[in-house]
């Protein structure tokens, strides 16, 4: 593709990937972060309420008073057991699945960081041009007319911007 030098290892996008990935920039990074420390407060919750239903559980079947009884060693123990043991690798995977979803979010923001940081260091009209464009979703008559451009100029200079970027925006291939 490109003989550019990066910080970053991993995957050159091509200019098709730079413009889905453009699409999607100001809602990249309009991400708050009090929906990161949101979710990991839910995470850590629901740990804590997992963890104490787990001691409830064990303390009503072990507990001095229920070894004692006569029930202790019944059938039907194994089976609440074995549905127990199937909510809790359940309930695991559903929160993998959360943190999993959470990094990748994380990862998009960080993405579209390092991207509006290649867009900032575009030449100024490419730079204006996908910044009004992209970031503050301005429609194109608009966008012409307070660049002070014709239509064609616009798409010739968001097409070159486009291409830069693409030479020099590298994914992570984590």
């Amino acid at each position: 593709m490109s003989n550019t030098c990066s910080l970053f290892s991993g995957t050159i996008m091509t200019e098709k990937m730079i413009k889905e990935r453009l699409k999607t920039i100001a809602k990249d990074l309009s991400f708050v972060d009090e929906d990161a420390k949101q979710c990991l407060r839910f995470y850590r919750e629901a740990t804590e309420e997992r963890d104490e239903l787990i001691r409830d559980m064990y303390a009503k079947e072990y507990a001095p008073v229920a070894t004692s009884a006569a029930t202790c060693f019944s059938r039907d123990v194994y089976s609440r057991l074995n549905t127990y043991d199937s909510y809790i690798s359940g309930y695991e995977e559903y929160i993998e699945n959360t943190i999993i979803e959470y990094r990748a979010k994380i990862k998009r923001k960080n993405e579209a960081r390092r991207l509006l940081v290649l867009i900032l260091s575009l030449p100024s009209v490419c730079n204006r041009v996908i910044y009004f464009a992209y970031l503050k979703n301005m429609p194109v008559e608009e966008l012409c007319k307070d660049l002070y451009m014709s239509k064609s100029t616009y798409y010739r200079y968001r097409n070159t911007a486009i291409k830069l970027l693409a030479k020099q925006f590298v994914v992570d291939d984590e």
